[in-house]
């Protein structure tokens, strides 16, 4: 009994972290004119790579996900997502409209 109830936890942890992904994917592609499907695709195309990397910003900063469990949801591995967190960091503090584009997609996050 305890057993099904730790493994009834565990799957809406899961669920939640799912939902979470791909809710924040959904609002970065909108904002970068791309969807979910696409920013799991092996592409480097420039916007796709900006939703992409600021989707896993917000997933490690806000919400505490690995870098296994995120690089997992975005067919990456564990180091790629290291570098587009500092990589999104970089850009915060020198790019103005990727800043503003940050913002906006917190905002939006948030509520």
């Amino acid at each position: 009994r305890r057993r099904l109830r730790r493994h009834m936890v565990k799957e809406k942890l899961i669920d939640f972290k799912m939902d979470s992904v791909y809710r924040l994917s959904k609002i970065c592609g909108d904002e970068f004119k791309t969807n979910p499907i696409e920013m799991q695709s092996k592409t480097r195309v420039q916007h796709v790579v900006f939703a992409r990397h600021i989707a896993m910003h917000i997933l490690r900063n806000k919400y505490r996900m690995s870098y296994y469990f995120i690089g997992f949801t975005f067919n990456r591995t564990h180091a790629t997502v290291i570098n587009a967190v500092k990589s999104v960091d970089n850009m915060l503090a020198t790019d103005r409209y990727f800043r503003e584009k940050f913002q906006i997609i917190s905002e939006k996050e948030n509520g």
